[in-house]
């Protein structure tokens, strides 16, 4: 897979540290609204999550990731326009197959990907539009 550097962003200062952007098509703006951000080496990782009793599925899914790894982290992927949050059972099958789209292009494995949704509430991810997107970014 090809990453395209955005020089210009600090966050890839840190040696070893790559990002893409994707447009999706899910933000009516036509910004960008998709990005991935890949480690060549393992990371530590950490989470800080909210209290609510109402979490986004990306939480949900985080929180499970980081029982199992906190050690050899290698990419986040997020998507802005949709929170994937109050979404159900969908919402956290869209979630994890993130991470899987994720994994299989950067060829880590699954529970090395973080993943992170921010936007409107209540409505599935469009799977197809963002697996695009990962593949791309």
């Amino acid at each position: 897979m090809t990453i395209k550097l955005n020089a210009d962003g600090t966050i890839t200062d840190p040696q070893g540290f790559q990002v893409g952007t994707a447009t999706c098509g899910i933000k009516a703006s036509g910004s960008p609204d998709l990005m991935l951000l890949h480690s060549t080496e393992n990371c530590a990782a950490a989470g800080m999550f909210t209290t609510n009793q109402v979490v986004g599925a990306p939480v949900t899914l985080n929180r499970e990731t980081l029982k199992s790894n906190t050690t050899n982290m290698r990419a986040i992927v997020a998507n802005s326009g949709i929170a994937n949050a109050c979404t159900g059972n969908h919402g956290l099958n869209n979630a994890i197959e993130m991470q899987n789209i994720a994994s299989k292009s950067l060829q880590c494995n699954p529970n090395q990907v973080l993943v992170l949704s921010t936007g409107v509430i209540g409505i599935q991810l469009p799977m197809k539009k963002i697996g695009k997107g990962i593949r791309t970014a």
